[in-house]
């Protein structure tokens, strides 16, 4: 297996790199005959990358965040003789707790700009969920450490940060954009294309949105689409590198003739 060769599947520079770095986590793990782990990556990546490899190799592959359902993931390689569980994968599940009424306001944007600004690079931050009082942060376990001890601040926020228990780290419970994260719309679109759809939601001219998409610069439910015509469904979930995110809640007929209402939750 040449990385020359497997490099030519990706024509993005930034594409090439990331996945120069996973094949070198890959090639450790053949070379050691050990488990390897991958950087946290967002799902469109991890699920291109590991297509790639399965196709080209033959240890285990496994895409994981810390819980079933979160976004962002490591890969974790392994020989194909070996055993292995999410529970291996070197993922710390961070409690980041504050008072209510002072961190009502705390997005997750807050949360993640105060981590990286403790000099901690984005690759090493998985999923952050934020609940009252409190935010759960799936973290690489070698800076879990270090954020605990120099995390006391979100914004002007005063908080503390402990590691759960293992057996509460990798809880299942976790649900991926949840509804009250982002902000619910209607829309009202002549057409149910991809291209006219986002375009509607992020308010881009169907041009550019149909440019976006031939860029493939656009997916479906962590699945890349170059097709301007693609129609889209109940529960996709669509991604716009640059622009952000939205879940398709319901799809309705308007009473309007050849026209649908569309209710979504749009995630920036």
């Amino acid at each position: 297996m040449e990385k020359r060769e497997l490099l030519k599947r990706f024509q993005s520079p930034d594409d090439k790199l990331l996945f120069s770095k996973v094949l070198d986590r890959l090639f450790l793990c053949q070379s050691k005959c050990e488990k390897t782990f991958t950087f946290f990556m967002d799902p469109i990546h991890a699920l291109k990358f590991t297509e790639v490899i399965h196709a080209n190799a033959d240890e285990k592959i496994l895409a994981y965040g810390g819980a079933s359902c979160c976004e962002r993931k490591m890969l974790g390689f392994a020989p194909s003789f070996q055993e292995w569980a999410p529970t291996d994968f070197p993922i710390d599940r961070l409690s980041i707790r504050f008072m209510k009424k002072f961190g009502a306001s705390l997005t997750h944007r807050d949360f993640l700009g105060s981590i990286t600004g403790l000099g901690i690079s984005r690759e090493k931050i998985g999923d952050i969920n934020i609940e009252e009082g409190e935010a759960a942060a799936f973290v690489n376990r070698d800076v879990s450490g270090f954020i605990c001890a120099g995390l006391e601040r979100v914004g002007r926020v005063r908080v503390t940060v402990k590691p759960e228990q293992v057996e509460s780290a990798f809880w299942e419970g976790w649900q991926e954009l949840k509804p009250d994260d982002g902000r619910e719309m209607l829309i009202n679109t002549s057409s149910l294309r991809l291209d006219a759809v986002i375009g509607a939601v992020f308010n881009i001219a169907r041009g550019d949105a149909a440019k976006l998409i031939r860029g493939e610069k656009v997916s479906i439910s962590w699945t890349s689409v170059s097709q301007n015509e693609k129609g889209v469904t109940q529960g996709d979930i669509l991604t716009i590198r640059g622009y952000g995110r939205a879940r398709i809640e319901t799809i309705e007929r308007s009473a309007r003739k050849e026209r649908y209402v569309i209710r979504l939750y749009k995630y920036s």
